[in-house]
């Protein structure tokens, strides 16, 4: 165990290393720390800074044992250094020979490629029940540093020793990136022999998303199977770009009737007729839609233009298409007066939006809307007008509530003779006949509105605003 006294520590780190907790663990997160005072840290008393050494990568053999030695009460220090990827195969054969048999220990990438079959499948003889069995399986599977070889190997022997774990092991294997292209298809070809055909179904999808498969391997695949199997071929994942040849084309069209998005995604240019292309918009779904744009398929500008409107409506690819460069000036205004929230924050968001569009959603009823109307770089510029609209609104609605009232009093008034009994009341009664005249209603009306209140300020009078009014929002 480790037992550094503090008089070794570097004066520049010695307060720090008789710290409070918190200090002590901003300690252990730093990088390129003096190994003495890591080896201090190491042997801390308290568990949140054994954690943060824990995870430190290059943990030496003996820093390690002391972590291990000051955390035999602290399950959660044990479990963040066993999840720590880089500690060497030294240490990881220290923690295996203490009895430890966590599964996270075999996803480590220091353990020696030609010792990982042995290792694991001793971790695995070790475990009693099948679930646990699979943990180890997954993890050893999921290593990024022992290779494909070795990879394999496990796999071998899993499918001697623990057949009914091997369907599994051969899944998670097959998620694993760093696989070799080679090594992805000797996988299928070997569980094409190993495996009963329902098993063999249950890993299709594993092989065909490989991020390092070829096209010709995965056409390959696809026209090995069944056309129940190719019948909802939508219940498959592809690897990023891949574009079906023409065969395997062929094959799906000939045994799927929902083949759309298939072909909307993976096939190739040169076999995407009109006819294709229409068969698919025709449909009328937005993700369909979507991949053809970004695939710059659709060559028609009309039928282009309505499958940007039919993505935009459906929101979900909104900001890529903004990426794609397909997005204009007037669809942020059709977004903008979209019954959607999230299409008219959209709106709020893009400096394409007008000014006029910006200041009507900055009072929008959605509040997601006006926020994002306050992060719009245009903001700063119809801040003052916004905040000016919002005081001339709210007195002009106080103004039509008085205006309504006056109705009333005026009706009494008339009613009981007011002016004929009270001379005092004749002048504030004549006020309110003025409040009541249509001519105000009007004036308040126009004033509401910010672009003809500006033609106000040039002397156009009440009727002919009332007039202008049917052009204006």
């Amino acid at each position: 165990m480790l037992s550094v006294p503090l008089k070794l520590i570097p004066a520049n780190y010695l307060d720090r290393v008789k710290g409070k907790v918190s200090v002590r663990e901003g300690l252990a997160h730093e990088k390129d720390l003096p190994e003495i005072v890591v080896d201090r840290l190491a042997g801390d008393r308290s568990a949140t800074v054994l954690s943060a050494v824990a995870r430190r990568e290059g943990l030496t053999l003996e820093q390690v044992k002391s972590i291990l030695d000051h955390a035999r009460h602290h399950y959660d220090v044990r479990s963040t250094l066993f999840r720590n990827r880089t500690l060497s195969h030294e240490a990881l054969q220290h923690i295996f020979d203490m009895g430890y048999n966590d599964s996270e220990l075999y996803a480590n990438i220091n353990i020696k490629a030609t010792e990982f079959p042995k290792i694991v499948m001793r971790g695995i003889a070790k475990e009693n029940s099948s679930w646990s069995r699979t943990y180890v399986i997954r993890s050893a599977m999921s290593n990024r540093g022992v290779g494909s070889t070795a990879l394999i190997a496990l796999s071998e022997e899993v499918r001697k020793v623990h057949r009914g774990e091997y369907e599994e092991s051969i899944k998670h294997l097959l998620r694993n990136d760093t696989l070799t292209t080679k090594s992805v298809e000797w996988i299928w070809r070997r569980a094409i022999g190993a495996m009963k055909p329902s098993e063999l179904e249950s890993i299709v999808n594993s092989v065909v998303l490989h991020p390092n498969t070829t096209d010709e391997f995965i056409d390959q695949v696809l026209l090995s199977l069944k056309d129940s199997q190719l019948n909802d071929v939508r219940r498959y994942e592809f690897r990023d770009g891949y574009l079906a040849s023409g065969e395997v084309i062929q094959k799906i069209r000939t045994v799927n009737s929902d083949f759309s998005y298939f072909l909307a995604n993976h096939c190739r240019a040169e076999h995407m007729t009109q006819a294709i292309v229409n068969s698919i918009l025709d449909r009328g779904e937005a993700d369909y839609a979507f991949v053809l744009l970004k695939r710059g398929l659709i060559e028609n500008e009309g039928m282009k233009e309505q499958a940007i409107i039919a993505v935009i409506k459906d929101y979900d690819h909104v900001r890529e298409l903004g990426e794609l460069g397909l997005i204009r000036t007037e669809h942020v205004e059709m977004a903008a007066r979209d019954s959607s929230w999230q299409l008219r924050r959209f709106a709020a968001r893009s400096e394409m939006a007008s000014e006029k569009t910006l200041k009507r959603l900055a009072v929008d009823n959605d509040s997601d809307v006006r926020r994002a109307v306050l992060e719009n770089p245009k903001w700063e510029e119809i801040k003052d007008s916004v905040e000016y609209q919002k005081r001339v609104t709210a007195s002009v609605d106080r103004l039509n509530n008085i205006v309504s009232r006056a109705h009333d009093v005026l009706d009494v008034a008339d009613q009981d003779g007011w002016e004929k009994d009270y001379e005092i009341s004749r002048e504030f009664l004549q006020a309110l006949r003025v409040l009541a005249k249509p001519e105000f209603k009007e004036f308040l009306t126009s004033f509401a509105s910010e672009e003809q209140r500006e033609l106000m300020k040039d002397g156009i009078d009440t009727e002919t605003l009332s007039i202008l009014g049917q052009f204006f929002d």
